[in-house]
């Protein structure tokens, strides 16, 4: 009598991409919110059985803590590279403005995550509320260091620029969401960019006065 064919211990890979639950993740936390998104409906979303979700992210708090490190990563990445390029500092402030008007018009989702991430719930997830700080903060040192890098010079306060920067920026969202036909992008962004000029000249006559009252006073004694 032949005996019965031996069962494999080792686990099988479940099929099914990263990127495509993450996507899925995404698209339905923006649509639903995080509490209300499930495993089944990710599953369904993504085209992929159970297994292949719990094989690349163990249960449902792995997976929504892994949307949001991707989303952080991903936006840091992208407003460091628009403010990094070489060029003068105007032609970098363009761009930085440029890429933030795409991500509002273009790609909002991953954006919108991570406002939802907070401010869905009254006592948020403390791994998504660290996670927004830190998208938060690495940006604004981004855009100062971007400055400070082009001008040569570290200007004052280039973190409460840092901040104005994202709350027009989620602001630019807001508007879009609440009214996608009717508002007007190319206003909202032209005063996005006279806003952004007028700080940083701020910044620069500030700096170059307390450069000379410090050589005065330097002279003087």
């Amino acid at each position: 009598m032949s005996r019965p064919a031996r069962k494999s211990t080792t686990p099988k890979r479940a099929t099914g991409g990263r990127e495509k639950i993450l996507q899925a993740t995404i698209d339905l936390v923006c649509e639903r919110g995080f509490s209300a998104t499930s495993v089944n409906q990710v599953c369904q979303r993504a085209g992929i059985a159970k297994t292949a979700l719990y094989w690349h992210f163990g249960d449902r708090d792995g997976l929504m803590k892994a949307v949001i490190d991707d989303i952080t990563l991903g936006f840091i990445s992208e407003i460091r590279d628009s403010v990094f390029l070489t060029g003068p500092p105007q032609d970098r402030k363009d761009r930085m403005v440029a890429g933030i008007r795409d991500i509002v018009e273009n790609r909002p989702q991953r954006f919108r995550t991570i406002i939802l991430a907070v401010l869905e719930r009254k006592d948020p997830d403390p791994y998504f509320r660290d996670a927004c700080w830190r998208v938060t903060q690495n940006a604004i040192q981004a855009i100062a260091d971007g400055y400070r890098a082009t001008l040569g010079i570290d200007l004052p306060d280039m973190d409460l620029f840092g901040h104005t920067v994202v709350a027009l920026m989620v602001e630019a969202l807001r508007t879009k969401l609440m009214n996608p036909e009717g508002c007007d992008m190319d206003r909202f962004f032209q005063e996005f960019n006279s806003l952004t000029d007028l700080m940083i000249r701020d910044r620069i006559r500030r700096f170059n006065k307390e450069n000379e009252q410090t050589e005065t006073g330097a002279q003087e004694s």
